[in-house]
């Protein structure tokens, strides 16, 4: 109840604008459960699912999905920080609001994923229109504030992506060998603003990120593709993507396919692998 104290402390001293980012670190500072280490997240409305536990729809799915043929493994981190992403169910204005609506891009519901990028990228999936502000928040939660937010004030269906600008504070990164409660943990939530004037009724979806070090033989993977100056700007990417995954690098290797199909979007090798590194974390529901 300390930190839980100290935070209030902090955060009195801010703005109306970070009332969200107070609710939700309050709340995972003090509610959040002790995590194991399975993988998969599906964030729905709310609602979290475990993906690995899902109906034989994902599994039966996954087995005539491109993530057979694709040669993009994502291998998740032996080290990553145990911590508990949710989200809260829909109340209050939110209540009018589909059931199955938004889907974070991420690993896993029970750790931090991984980044070796200052400034990220975030995405997340939007199965239906929302006439209702959609806010993005990430916060720093040794120092108690927020690092940047930003709001969409209508967001059509499909992927919905946030890059942390290049003039905000970079995360800071983690070398290896650090223990967990000493690593810099980053929150970053989704917000439904059904209800401005009481947050506590809005819908939120929320997780984690990690900045880490990357080890010398990922720069010289890194390395090694770049000199091939014969390579286009999507066939770069898309090869760093592959090599981003098998590190465990999820913000990483999924901003490199994103960008990879903006720049090509008629390579059908790039969406294959997109859908794939999806189907491996059990977000195949979104992939199609």
């Amino acid at each position: 109840m300390k930190n839980t104290a100290n935070i209030i402390n902090l955060f009195g001293r801010t703005t109306w604008a970070c009332t969200t980012s107070i609710l939700i670190v309050l709340l995972f500072c003090t509610l959040t459960p002790k995590p194991s280490y399975s993988q998969g997240l599906q964030s729905v409305n709310g609602q979290v699912a475990d993906s690995n536990h899902n109906s034989s729809e994902t599994q039966n799915s996954s087995q005539n999905s491109s993530a057979k043929r694709s040669r993009l493994r994502f291998i998740p981190p032996t080290d990553s920080a145990p911590r508990k992403s949710n989200g809260s169910g829909s109340r209050g204005g939110c209540e009018q609001l589909p059931s199955e609506l938004v889907t974070l891009l991420i690993p896993s519901k029970e750790v931090a994923a991984q980044t070796i990028s200052g400034h990220p990228r975030f995405l997340w999936y939007l199965s239906e229109p929302v006439d209702v502000p959609i806010v993005f928040t990430l916060v720093d939660t040794v120092e108690h504030q927020t690092i940047f937010e930003k709001k969409i004030d209508s967001a059509e269906v499909g992927m919905i992506s946030v890059e942390l600008p290049e003039n905000s504070p970079q995360l800071i990164a983690n070398p290896p060998g650090l223990e967990a409660k000493d690593r810099n943990i980053y929150m970053w939530f989704v917000t439904l603003e059904c209800d401005r004037e009481n947050p506590s009724n809005n819908s939120y979806h929320t997780s984690w990120i990690e900045r880490v070090s990357p080890p010398p033989e990922l720069e010289q993977k890194l390395a090694a593709v770049a000199a091939n100056t014969n390579s286009s700007t999507s066939e770069l990417l898309h090869q760093q993507a592959i090599i981003y995954a098998e590190a465990g690098a999820w913000f990483d290797a999924l901003d490199a396919l994103y960008q990879a199909q903006a720049a090509n979007p008629n390579d059908s090798s790039i969406r294959a692998d997109f859908i794939a590194l999806l189907e491996q974390v059990g977000l195949g529901s979104v992939a199609q």
